[in-house]
């Protein structure tokens, strides 16, 4: 048994459609692309498509509009041409978009699952189409597959999954284990935090096993936390006594220098980071604090996401090491079966490529022949694949 580590990208603007496309988008997955592949690993760009739609439609009119469209397109070619993979991401948020010498996104609205049934079934479908008519001139054996919810927000997901399937998507890969929010996202439920799973037709956080939709969970560990000690000390020195994964000075020099570039990006991230270092922020003046809610926050169980524009390169692979202990991966022991374990970062949140380099790099040194990499497109057809054999060799048993 080994793992097929999934590098997944979140290719887009900022949440607001600030930003500079060939920034914080083009140049950067150029760069990506040169990294992982210096490293023998594979890409796989979730495509946030909404986008593409707002600069195709304003394109029309406007030459600088038209010239990223274009741009874009060619990048997507240019991944599948390197032996990489694209899949569809969509935040909703910039259906209804509107130019006004900035752009203009309808941001009362951030779940796919708050739209209309019909509404949802087209742009799922719209979106797969546009992808394989742009890239199935490139690779024919090309098809869009998988889906990743803008904001992971798509629950309550009965009507997302129908849809999906009904456009012939076989992966979503928005949930992890663990996360929640109580505006956009519970996923304390889900299966599993590494093991894809056939999605329950009703909830998506559910195994079953009459499904054709498969969840492929961004993996995360579930460490103990707390927000209190956190806030005290800083999250680098929690998970070096946690997991015993300490930053080097080269790893912080890179997070320093990452968020000096974040602030002059995007300058409303600064006022966001400080809102979301404060466990008390939900907690207004005179209102009395429940006892469980501030017991969780003194000690508790975090999902660590496997971000590596997140993670420092041990605390990285200290978590995925972390998988060969699960329970559902420990079932797989002495097969030759690949776990897909999927990873996740964001283009707008990598100002190099040296961290996701020296993670790649350690990776493979700690790792060895346990560890391997995969496309989505190519996990989703192998795990598939292996389910129906599996069910097939019950049958025949019972």
């Amino acid at each position: 048994m080994k793992l097929g580590l999934i590098l997944t990208n979140d290719w887009e603007l900022f949440g607001d459609g600030s930003g500079d496309y060939f920034e914080i988008q083009h140049k950067p997955l150029y760069s990506l692309l040169d990294c992982v592949e210096s490293h023998g690993a594979k890409l796989t760009v979730m495509a946030e498509i909404g986008q593409q739609w707002g600069h195709r439609s304003l394109g029309e009119d406007q030459p600088w509009a038209r010239d990223v469209a274009e741009n874009w397109d060619q990048a997507m070619r240019d991944v599948i041409r390197r032996q990489s993979d694209v899949q569809l991401h969509i935040h909703i948020q910039w259906l209804d978009s509107v130019f006004e010498s900035e752009w203009k996104l309808r941001t009362n609205n951030i779940s796919i699952a708050d739209l209309s049934e019909d509404r949802i079934g087209c742009i799922l479908r719209f979106g797969k189409t546009y992808l394989d008519n742009l890239l199935q001139p490139v690779d024919p054996e090309y098809e869009c597959i998988a889906f990743r919810a803008g904001a992971f927000a798509l629950q309550p997901s009965r009507v997302v999954v129908e849809k999906l399937i009904e456009a012939g998507f076989l992966c979503d890969t928005s949930v992890t284990k663990g996360l929640y929010n109580e505006n956009l996202y519970d996923f304390r439920s889900a299966y599993s935090s590494c093991i894809p799973w056939e999605a329950d037709p009703e909830d998506i956080c559910t195994s079953t096993s009459r499904s054709s939709l498969f969840e492929f969970p961004i993996y995360s560990y579930g460490a103990v936390d707390s927000a209190a000690i956190r806030r005290a000390f800083g999250d680098w020195t929690y998970y070096r006594f946690t997991l015993g994964a300490a930053p080097s000075d080269t790893d912080r020099r890179w997070f320093e220098e990452k968020r000096r570039i974040s602030y002059e990006r995007y300058p409303k991230t600064r006022h966001l980071e400080l809102l979301n270092d404060n466990p008390l922020r939900n907690i207004k003046k005179n209102r009395r604090i429940p006892l469980r809610w501030l017991a969780s926050k003194i000690i508790g169980r975090r999902p660590v996401m496997l971000d590596y524009d997140g993670l420092h390169p041990e605390l990285f692979v200290r978590c995925l090491e972390k998988a060969f202990s699960h329970p559902h991966v420990a079932l797989y022991q002495n097969t030759d079966t690949v776990i897909p374990i999927v990873a996740l970062g964001h283009i707008k949140n990598m100002h190099d490529t040296g961290n996701l380099s020296r993670i790649l790099e350690l990776a493979k040194a700690r790792l060895g022949d346990n560890l391997t990499f995969l496309k989505l497109r190519d996990a989703v057809r192998y795990w598939k694949a292996l389910t129906a054999q599996q069910t097939t060799s019950q049958t025949a048993k019972a």
